[in-house]
C-alpha cells in the first residue's frame, strides 16, 4: 500500500512538519511542532482559514494599551477626576503600555500590583488605579471600532479587585474627644472644623463654599447655601442647612474676602487636611490619656477630616432624624425626582440640624459612641440596684445606639422626653422587661447579672402624661421571683409567646413508612404483581 502523500504546503523537515504555502500573495512559514501529519494539516487548514477571513473581511490591526490610554484621556477631558487617571496611566505604562490588549489581564497586571505593595500603597489605592484599566478594557470591547469595523479587542477579562488586608474604619468623635481635637487646631482650621461638623459637608465643599452660592429665605428669617452641581461629588445640587452653631460661624467670616467663605490671611483655604491637622492630631492623642484616664485609641491617632462627617451622620441618628432626611442632609444620592425644595421643607430640615446642637450642649449619652475594638483599662460606668446598695454588674453606659425604625424611633423619643427621661434609658427599660416576660414564660431560668442589672433599677413601666419627681410613673415595686418575673401574670405571659412552641420532625425512615402505606392503599395492583 502507498503512503499517503503529504498535503501541498507541507514540508517534513528532521522529523517535524513545516508549514510553506502562499496565500493571496503573502508566504506564511511556521513549524507545526508535531511530527504528526493529521495535526500538521488541521493546523494549516486553520491558518488557511484565518487568512481567507482577513482577505475577505478586513485584518483588525493590534491596538496597545498605551493607543487605547491616549484614546481614553482624549475623550475624557470633561471628567473632574482626569488628574488622577492621568497619574495611573503613567504608574501603569512601565508595565503593560507596550502589551496588545488582547494580553491584558491579572496575570500581566501582577507585577505591577506587587509592585505598589512594596510601596506600601493599599488595596484601595491599587483599585483606584485597576479601574481605570478596567473602563479602557470595557470601552476597548464595546465601543471602539477601527477602520474595518472591528472592536479593538474581541472580550473584555474580568479584573477582581485587590483585598483590602488593614482597612481603616470611621470614627465617629464624642463631644469631649471633638473638644478636646478643637482645641488644638489652629484659629482658621478649628472654624472650618466645626462648621464641617454642623453641616456634614465633604472637605472640599467647605475649602470651596462661596458668598455667591448663599440664597436667602424671608420665609425662615434664614439662609442656606446652594452648592451648584459641577462642585459637587454627585452631580447634584447640594442644599447646605445651617443650625445655630452654623449661622454664627457664618456671619464671623462675613466681610472677610469677597467671595470665598473660609480664608487664611486674606487667602481663600484650598484644604484642611493639612500639615496643622496632623499636628493638632498627635497633641490631642498625647493628652487623650490625661483627660479621659484611659489609653488613645488607634482610630483617634488617625483621625480624619472624613470622620467629621460621620460624627455628623452619627448624630442626626442619635436625635431620631429619619432617613431619607439625613440623606438629604448629608448630601448622598437619593435618586428622588424632586430635586427642589419648598420654605416648608427646609425649616424641617433646620429644625433637624438644631436638634444636633441641643444634643451635642447636654452632652447625652445617646451620642457616646461604641467603637468596635475598644483599649484595654477602659472606665465604664457603674450602675447600682436601688433594691440593695451593692453593686450587682458592669454595664457600658456608653453603647447606647439606635436599632430601632425611624418611625418606631420617633414615637419612642416622644413617649421619653414625655416621662421625662433619656430614649436610652427608655428603651433600657423596656427591654428589660420584655425579657424579664419571655424568661417567666420559658421557665424558671435565673436572669443573666447584665439583665438583672438593667431590669431592677427601672422594673415595669406604666406610662402616663404625669410625671412623679421627672421620673417615669411606675407600677407597684414587687420582690423579684426566682422565675425572673417581677409584676404580671405568667400564665398571661405564656400566651405572648406561644410562637415558641418546638416544631416535631418525623424521622426519615417512618416517613418513608408512611409513604409506601399510602402508596399500597392506592395502587393496590402494585402489591399484587410484586407477588406474583
Amino acid at each position: 500500500m502507498r503512503p499517503k502523500k503529504a498535503t501541498r504546503g507541507l514540508l517534513l523537515r528532521k522529523g517535524v512538519w513545516h508549514i510553506d504555502k502562499w496565500l493571496f500573495g503573502k508566504r506564511l512559514c511556521e513549524s507545526t511542532r508535531t511530527s504528526n501529519l493529521a495535526e500538521a494539516e488541521t493546523l494549516l487548514a486553520h491558518r488557511i482559514g484565518q487568512a481567507r477571513k482577513a482577505h475577505f473581511y478586513g485584518e483588525p490591526r493590534e491596538h496597545t494599551f498605551r493607543e487605547a490610554g491616549v484614546k481614553f484621556l482624549a475623550e475624557n477631558q470633561h471628567k473632574r477626576s482626569i488628574e488622577r487617571d492621568v497619574r495611573a496611566l503613567k504608574a501603569l505604562d512601565p508595565f503593560i503600555g507596550s502589551l496588545p490588549l488582547k494580553r491584558i489581564h491579572l496575570g500581566t497586571l501582577e507585577p505591577y500590583i506587587q509592585y505598589q505593595r512594596k510601596k506600601g500603597n493599599c488595596g484601595g489605592t491599587i483599585n483606584r488605579e485597576l479601574a481605570v484599566v478596567k473602563r479602557i478594557l470595557n470601552l476597548a470591547s464595546r465601543y471602539w471600532r477601527d477602520d474595518a469595523d472591528q472592536p479593538w479587542m474581541p472580550v473584555a477579562p474580568m479584573l477582581p479587585k485587590v483585598r483590602q488586608m488593614h482597612q481603616r474604619q470611621s470614627y465617629p468623635l464624642s463631644v469631649a474627644e471633638q473638644r478636646l481635637l478643637f482645641s488644638e487646631l489652629k484659629e482658621h482650621l478649628r472654624t472650618m472644623a466645626l462648621f464641617k461638623v454642623n453641616t456634614g459637608l465633604r472637605q472640599a465643599e467647605v475649602a470651596n463654599l462661596r458668598w455667591e452660592w448663599e440664597v436667602e429665605i424671608p420665609e425662615l428669617g434664614a439662609s442656606i447655601f446652594v452648592i451648584p452641581r459641577e462642585h459637587t461629588k454627585y452631580e447634584l445640587d447640594r442644599f447646605v442647612v445651617l443650625n445655630r452653631i452654623a449661622r454664627s460661624i457664618v456671619e464671623s467670616c462675613r466681610g472677610r474676602h469677597p467671595k470665598a467663605v473660609f480664608t487664611y490671611k486674606g487667602n481663600p483655604i484650598t484644604t484642611i487636611y493639612n500639615s496643622g491637622w496632623k499636628a493638632a492630631r498627635r497633641r490631642a492623642a498625647l493628652r487623650y490619656e490625661q483627660e479621659f484616664k484611659r489609653p488613645c485609641p488607634a482610630g483617634f491617632r488617625a483621625v480624619r477630616v472624613h470622620d467629621l462627617k460621620h460624627t455628623f451622620g452619627h448624630r442626626l441618628r442619635a436625635v431620631g432624624v429619619s432617613f431619607e432626611d439625613r440623606k438629604v442632609l448629608l448630601g448622598h444620592k437619593t435618586y428622588d425626582v424632586t430635586t427642589h425644595y419648598s420654605a416648608a421643607e427646609i425649616g424641617l430640615l433646620i429644625a433637624a440640624t438644631e436638634r444636633v446642637c441641643d444634643l451635642t450642649l447636654r452632652e447625652s449619652p445617646a451620642i457616646a459612641v461604641v467603637h468596635p475594638h475598644q483599649p484595654e483599662g477602659i472606665v465604664h460606668q457603674m450602675i447600682s440596684s436601688e433594691l440593695a446598695g451593692e453593686t450587682v454588674s458592669t454595664v457600658r453606659a456608653d453603647t447606647y445606639r439606635s436599632i430601632l425604625p425611624d418611625r418606631l424611633q420617633g414615637a419612642a423619643s416622644e413617649i421619653a422626653k414625655a416621662s421625662g427621661v433619656s430614649l436610652d434609658q427608655f428603651i433600657t427599660a423596656a427591654v428589660a422587661d420584655k425579657v424579664g416576660v419571655l424568661r417567666a414564660a420559658m421557665g424558671s431560668i435565673p436572669d443573666s447579672p447584665v439583665v438583672a442589672a438593667v431590669r431592677r433599677p427601672y422594673g415595669l413601666m406604666a406610662i402616663g402624661s404625669e410625671k412623679d419627681n421627672g421620673s417615669l410613673n411606675r407600677l407597684p415595686r414587687q420582690e423579684i421571683k426566682e422565675d425572673g418575673l417581677a409584676n404580671g401574670d405568667p400564665a398571661k405571659a405564656c400566651n405572648e409567646v406561644r410562637y415558641w412552641r418546638r416544631p416535631t420532625v418525623t424521622p426519615p425512615n417512618v416517613r418513608r413508612a408512611a409513604i409506601i402505606k399510602k402508596r399500597s392503599s392506592k395502587f393496590p395492583w402494585v402489591e399484587r404483581k410484586s407477588e406474583i
